[in-house]
């Protein structure tokens, strides 16, 4: 249980550190449309389940100012899993950014 926390904080702190301002962006594909957080979510699992996870640019307003933020699974912070001490599982992770990512 306290792997999964750890996680999820190290992503809290990678989400944190993706943060750009769009304000200081200048975007060459202007048609594409970066999409809008959605709410975190904890996700149960079982042992020998399996989880998608994708990570992902998407749009967050702060201050007045708009700011284009890794998330993950649309999400800042991404996802909670919780499983079972001792439990086994399987991530399948897609990077959908222009940037190296960990987990």
């Amino acid at each position: 249980m306290k792997v999964f926390y750890l996680i999820a904080t190290f992503i809290l702190f990678g989400l944190l550190a993706g943060c750009q301002n769009l304000n200081s962006i200048e975007n060459k594909e202007a048609t594409l449309k970066t999409p809008s957080a959605v709410s975190s979510s904890i996700i149960e699992l079982e042992d020998g389940g399996t989880f998608d996870l994708e990570a992902g640019f998407i749009e967050k307003e702060m201050n007045g100012s708009m700011y284009k933020m890794l998330a993950y699974n649309g999400s800042i912070p991404g996802p909670t899993l919780k499983v079972k001490q001792g439990s086994t599982l399987t991530i399948n992770f897609t990077n959908n950014t222009d940037i190296e990512t960990t987990l």
